[in-house]
């Protein structure tokens, strides 16, 4: 296994891993799962944007 496709299968198990938590713990359906994945997405974006140093 390459180690871009050993990074790919890392990073899947943890969102399926997060996932069933996310399931479990606050009782959601898969919709719900599918939301709070992108939420936490975009959260993490956003906070790469503020530590990025700005250019000029």
């Amino acid at each position: 296994m390459r180690e871009s496709d050993q990074h790919q299968h890392s990073a899947n198990t943890t969102d399926w891993r997060l996932a069933q938590r996310l399931a479990h713990d606050f009782q959601i359906n898969a919709p719900g799962v599918a939301l709070a994945l992108d939420l936490l997405d975009e959260i993490d974006s956003l906070r790469s944007r503020v530590k990025r140093p700005r250019a000029g």
